[in-house]
């Protein structure tokens, strides 16, 4: 997964989706280990008598159930890509169907930074591209936002200087 650049375009910045996107899969996955101990300390305690099919169910089912979420973080986050040239903005999103949109420099009209006080502490936040179109482009949970809206915002300024 790589923009292809146009004759003559050069890559200025390129950001990722934020590290923060995994709290909410390792979590998941927190939960799973305790019931996972709990479920082994209480088969070991009772000696139940599991046969291997009964047992491979239940592994299975619990690698389903608390490991698929941090996977499917991890392709998320490998598989998004936001990349400011100093001709546009390109942004490439999913796993499985991809989304390409191209945000010409001369089209943006606005950017808008918006972080709570825990995206402030951890330095993500959203950043929404706004053209003439009625929806803007919103590009949420990125690593260091602001310097991703400085890096458009001065490639803007440098085109209407020029």
């Amino acid at each position: 997964m790589a923009i292809t650049l146009r004759p003559g375009e050069q890559k200025l910045y390129e950001a990722k989706l934020h590290w923060s996107t995994y709290l909410g899969p390792i979590g998941w996955l927190a939960l799973g280990v305790i019931i996972l101990v709990a479920a082994l300390v209480g088969i070991i305690s009772s000696q139940a008598n599991l046969t291997g099919a009964t047992y491979l169910s239940g592994v299975l089912f619990w690698l389903l159930m608390f490991i698929h979420p941090l996977v499917l973080q991890w392709l998320t986050r490998n598989c998004t890509e936001y990349v400011i040239t100093d001709q546009r903005v390109y942004v490439e999103r999913g796993i499985l169907n991809k989304s390409k949109l191209d945000i010409p420099l001369p089209k943006v009209n606005d950017l808008e930074l918006t972080q709570g006080l825990l995206q402030r502490i951890m330095n993500t936040g959203n950043v929404r591209i706004l053209t003439g179109n009625d929806q803007a482009t919103v590009l949420s949970n990125l690593d260091n936002p602001e310097e991703f809206r400085s890096a458009i915002s001065e490639q803007i300024s440098t085109r209407r200087t020029a």
